[in-house]
C-alpha cells in the first residue's frame, strides 16, 4: 500500500537539535523541564496551522512533534520552529541553524520510531529513551495537545520499540552513559573500592549511575538533591549519606567522584564552579577529583576544567567511550530498522484507512436507518394486536440490539473489503454504499457480486 499522504491531510513534523550536531553548552539552551511542559505545548498549540502537539527534551535532544493543517507549506513551518527555537532559547538562529533539522511525512515518523527504539541515541539501544518518550507522549496527553494522529504515532512507536528489543540484540551489552560514567572513573583511580562518590540528584539517571559505581566496590557515598527526602529516601536504599544542596559547598572536599544528575531549569547557574573546586582541593591537598556531569543543563560549571587536579567531563565527552562497548550492537542496527520500516507502513496504512471513516460512518449511519424503519414497522404492527405496553417495551430493547448486530454482520464483509482495497480503488467505494443502499432488495444484490468483480479487474464503477 502507498504510504503517500494527501496534500489536504494534516501533515506530521519534528523539528529539533541533538547531541549529532549541537554541542551541550548549546543544546542546554533550550532544555525543557518537566514543570515547564504544560506551558511549551500550549504555546506549540498558539502557532498558525498547528493542532496537536508533543515535545522530547532529554539529555541528548530536544524536538518538538507537531501535526499541521496540510495546506501549510513546509518551509513555512520550518520557518515557524525556527523561530519558535529561538524564543525557548534566547539565541539568534544563526547560532543554532547549522544543527536543526526538520523532518516531514514519512521521514518524521520514521525519525521518532528510531528515537524510541534508541537507534538514534549516543548509546545505541539504550532503554532509559523509551521511558523519555512515553514521558513526552504522557505529558502532551495531559496537556490535551495529543489528538488521533499523535496517539496512533506514539502507540506504534512504543509497540515498535518493544518489538524490536524482544527481537533483536539491540539492548544486548553493558553500555549505557552510565557504564561509560564507571569506565572512566576506573580509568583514572583504577580500583574504586576505596573512592567515595557523590551524587547530585535523585531521579532515575542518578539512581542508575549509582549501581554501576556500587558494582565497581564503591562503599562511601553521598546523595545530594534539591529535596532532601527524596535524597534520604534514595540514601537509605543504598547505605548512603543524604545531603541538601546547600551543604555541596561544605562536603564537596570528601567526594573523590562527583556525578552531576540534577535536572536544573534552563538558564540556572551551574550548581559546582571554579571557586568551590578550588576551595575543595585545598582541604583535599591536591587529591584529584572527578566530575562527570550527566545533565542537560549542566550541574558542573565548563570552568573546572582549569583547576588543576580536578578531571571534568560532559555528557559529550563520554560518546568514546560509549562507541568501543557498541561493537556487539550496531551488528543489529540493520536488523532493527528493517523491522520499524514495516511498522512505518504501517502507520502509513492506517493513517490512509482513517481517512475512509466518515463514508465507513454513512454507510453504518444509512444501514441502521433502514433497519431502525423495519423495527417501527414490526412495533407498529405488535400495537395494533394489543400487545402489553410493558412487553412492547422489552421487545423494542431487544430489537434494538438485534438490529445493532445483525447491522454489524452483514456491514463486516462489506467494511473489511473497503479496509484492504478502498484506500487505494476509491470504485469500491461505490460498490459499498450501492451494496447498502441496495435495502436488501435480491434484484439489486444479484448485481453486486459482478460489480465488485469488475472493480477488482480495474474497470470503472458506472
Amino acid at each position: 500500500m502507498s504510504t503517500e499522504v494527501a496534500p489536504e491531510e494534516p501533515q506530521i513534523f519534528i523539528a529539533g537539535v541533538s547531541y549529532k550536531s549541537t554541542p551541550v553548552e548549546l543544546r542546554e539552551k533550550f532544555s525543557v523541564a518537566d514543570s515547564a511542559h504544560s506551558s511549551v505545548i500550549n504555546d506549540l498549540c498558539m502557532l498558525e496551522g498547528i493542532c496537536e502537539a508533543a515535545v522530547i527534551s532529554t539529555c541528548n535532544r530536544v524536538e518538538l512533534l507537531v501535526v499541521v493543517d496540510g495546506d501549510k507549506d513546509p518551509s513555512a513551518v520550518k520557518s515557524m520552529l525556527v523561530a519558535f527555537f529561538e524564543r525557548m532559547s534566547n539565541e539568534p538562529s544563526e547560532r543554532f541553524s547549522s544543527g536543526f533539522y526538520l523532518f516531514a511525512g514519512r521521514e518524521a515518523v520514521s525519525h521518532l520510531f528510531r528515537v524510541s527504539c534508541g537507534l538514534d541515541s549516543m548509546v545505541v539501544g539504550e532503554p532509559q529513551i523509551l521511558g523519555q518518550v512515553k514521558n513526552a507522549y504522557r505529558r502532551a496527553r495531559e496537556a490535551c495537545s495529543a489528538g488521533p494522529l499523535i496517539n496512533g504515532l506514539f502507540h506504534r512507536a512504543f509497540r515498535a520499540a518493544k518489538n524490536v528489543r524482544s527481537s533483536t540484540g539491540i539492548g544486548k551489552n553493558a553500555v549505557s552513559v552510565c557504564y561509560a560514567a564507571r569506565e572512566l572513573a576506573e580509568h583514572i583511580f583504577g580500583d574504586l573500592s576505596e573512592a567515595s562518590v557523590m551524587l547530585l540528584g535523585a531521579g532515575e539517571t542518578g539512581e542508575l549511575a549509582l549501581k554501576h559505581f556500587l558494582k565497581s566496590g564503591v562503599r562511601k557515598i553521598f546523595v545530594c538533591n534539591r529535596s532532601v527526602s527524596k535524597a534520604l529516601m534514595l540514601a537509605e536504599r543504598y547505605g548512603a549519606v543524604a545531603l541538601s544542596v546547600a551543604q555541596l559547598p561544605e562536603f564537596l572536599a570528601e567526594a573523590d567522584i562527583i556525578i552531576g544528575a540534577i535536572a536544573l531549569p534552563s538558564g540556572s547557574e551551574p550548581l559546582v564552579n571554579a571557586l568551590m573546586t578550588r576551595s575543595s582541593q585545598g582541604v583535599r591537598r591536591n587529591e584529584p577529583q572527578f566530575f562527570i556531569d550527566l545533565a542537560v543543563p549542566r550541574n558542573f560549571s565548563p570552568d573546572l576544567s582549569v583547576v588543576e587536579d580536578v578531571f571534568l567531563y560532559n555528557i559529550d565527552h563520554l560518546e568514546e567511550i560509549v562507541a568501543k562497548n557498541m561493537s556487539g550492537r550496531l551488528g543489529e542496527i540493520d536488523k532493527a530498522s528493517s523491522m520499524l520500516e514495516d511498522y512505518v507502513e504501517e502507520f502509513f496504512s492506517w493513517r490512509q484507512v482513517r481517512a475512509l471513516d466518515p463514508e465507513i460512518v454513512r454507510i453504518r449511519q444509512s444501514c441502521m436507518e433502514q433497519a431502525d424503519r423495519e423495527m417501527l414497522r414490526t412495533l407498529k404492527f405488535l400495537r395494533r394486536q394489543g400487545i402489553d405496553q410493558d412487553i412492547l417495551q422489552s421487545i423494542s430493547v431487544q430489537l434494538q440490539h438485534n438490529n445493532s448486530a445483525l447491522v454489524s454482520r452483514f456491514l463486516h464483509p462489506v467494511l473489511s473489503l473497503l479496509k484492504e482495497e478502498g484506500v487505494h480503488n476509491p470504485e469500491l467505494v461505490k460498490v459499498a454504499r450501492k451494496m447498502v443502499l441496495a435495502g436488501g432488495r435480491s434484484e439489486t444484490f444479484s448485481d453486486i457480486a459482478a460489480d465488485v468483480a469488475r472493480v477488482k479487474a480495474g474497470k470503472n464503477y458506472e
